[in-house]
């Protein structure tokens, strides 16, 4: 994922994205890039 969180997004979007992570989740890697402080990324909508 690039760019993560620079924009809010839709709570379907949200649900497919924590799914993907939680699929991988102990058995494959995943890539986040975000400009954004991981501790952000739970402020003003952009995930959770």
């Amino acid at each position: 994922l690039d760019d993560f969180g620079m924009a809010p997004i839709e709570s379907g979007a949200c649900r497919d994205l924590l799914e993907v992570i939680d699929d991988r989740h102990g058995r494959k890697s995943i890539a986040i890039s975000a400009q954004l402080p991981v501790a952000k990324w739970y402020n003003a909508g952009r995930i959770l």
